[in-house]
């Protein structure tokens, strides 16, 4: 924790990841995937944006801040923030470019190959969407 209260955004983290796998406070997490983000982050960023979806993510459109947040998390190259980014763009009919869009970020998600879970998802969407 000292770490991350001196600036060490990986640290805050991290310790953010076992405090949310604990399941003992997902305040406390939510706040270190916070610090996480604002410390350039990029995984702490998509951890606090996912906490933010609604209970129905379906309903979440390609506008929302959530969905901004995946957008530029996948930018800089998250595995999870390209398939949540896909998730949400393949979701959102509202536009038809974001199917294509929705494929484009899903292809980035397996940075840490295949048994990754964030590639195994995205796996999945991409199976679905090129349908």
């Amino acid at each position: 924790m000292a770490a991350c209260k001196a600036g060490k955004g990986e640290y805050c983290y991290w310790l953010g990841v076992a405090l949310q796998a604990s399941a003992q406070d997902d305040r406390a997490s939510d706040i270190l995937f916070q610090r996480s983000c604002k410390l350039g982050v990029a995984s702490g960023c998509t951890n606090r944006a996912a906490t933010l979806m609604p209970e129905r993510p379906a309903k979440v459109d390609a506008q929302s801040c959530p969905a901004r947040t995946f957008e530029r998390t996948c930018a800089a190259n998250d595995p999870w923030g390209c398939s949540m980014c896909g998730f949400i763009l393949g979701g959102d009919k509202s536009n038809p470019r974001n199917r294509q869009k929705a494929l484009e970020a899903l292809k980035k998600s397996c940075k840490f190959g295949e048994e990754d879970p964030a590639c195994r998802a995205a796996l999945a969407m991409r199976k679905d969407l090129e349908r």
